[in-house]
């Protein structure tokens, strides 16, 4: 949790920089385009290269922008469960805790005493 502004800060930088490269890429396709009309045939498997490059940048930035709004609630609950002191608060989905099993009543054994 102590580098949690460093790790947010690099994400921060990371989108930016993402979103630099997308458009100098954006940029960079449109003046490609011109040259494709003269030299169709030669250039197509560069545009489609190019295109698949532009679409990880586009995703790692959907990822990156999903990640920082919503690392928040995340630290926060994570913050929340590990501050109670040397133990953990969790929660486990459908276990029954022991004080509600129901546990088998056997009959005791008889003493044959008379009396």
């Amino acid at each position: 949790m102590s580098h949690g502004n460093q790790v947010l800060s690099e994400l921060v930088a990371r989108r930016t920089t993402i979103h630099v490269l997308l458009v100098a890429t954006r940029d960079i396709s449109a003046q490609i385009s011109g040259l494709v009309r003269d030299n169709r045939a030669q250039l197509r498997p560069t545009l489609d290269q190019l295109d698949k490059v532009v679409a990880v940048l586009k995703k790692n930035e959907k990822s990156i922008n999903f990640l920082i709004d919503h690392v928040g609630g995340y630290t926060r609950n994570l913050g929340e469960a590990v501050g109670g002191g040397p133990f953990f608060y969790g929660f486990v989905q459908n276990l029954v805790p022991t004080n509600l099993v129901p546990v088998p009543i056997t009959p005791k054994p008889e003493t044959g005493g008379a009396g």
